[in-house]
């Protein structure tokens, strides 16, 4: 019964984006699905815009717990097959060079790596939130959620290439991959 009203509420909290915050889920719905054009970061597998969205709406959800989460914002979680966007440094071997970049131009610089692939998972993290007072879908995505990078851009780190050792003697856990 409760993952009826789970999926009901998302449902409605999807209108209510569409409503309130217009561009916001089409855009993410278009950042998430493998076969739009504007597909990037984490990615569920094989589907466009619209499957996407249905999928979203017909699977159960169910609460999920994380520190990740930021304070007033709820989490849900569902089996959604999808590819991550990120690699744990420590399971690369350490002279891999990664390059250290503010690739989303944020002030905080990230671990970048290229020509590897994202792990597939069987996890999809929906995330609920206050907006203009309404409770509204703030992202979605494949996979657990990670701590942003908290990097301050310095003048030598942009583009910076590092080995992963080094990335780690820095401070950096994981890398994006891009």
């Amino acid at each position: 019964m409760e993952s009826i009203m789970t999926t009901a509420r998302i449902a409605k909290a999807v209108e209510t984006t569409k409503k309130t915050a217009p561009g916001h889920f089409e855009i993410t719905l278009a950042r998430r699905a493998e076969k739009s054009k504007l597909a990037m970061g984490p990615i569920f597998k094989n589907v466009d815009t619209v499957e996407l969205e249905q999928a979203l709406l017909s699977v159960c959800w169910e609460p999920y717990f994380s520190q990740m989460i930021r304070c007033g914002c709820e989490a849900f979680k569902a089996n959604l097959s999808g590819k991550l966007n990120t690699v744990d440094l420590f399971s690369l071997p350490f002279d891999t060079i990664i390059t250290l970049d503010d690739h989303e131009n944020t002030g905080q610089v990230s671990a970048i790596i290229k020509d590897i692939q994202g792990e597939i998972v069987n996890l999809a993290i929906l995330i609920l939130g206050p907006t203009r007072g309404k409770e509204v879908v703030l992202d979605f995505y494949p996979g657990d959620p990670v701590w942003p990078s908290q990097f301050q851009i310095e003048s030598d780190t942009h583009e910076k290439q590092v080995t992963v050792s080094e990335a780690i003697g820095m401070g950096f856990e994981i890398a994006l991959i891009n």
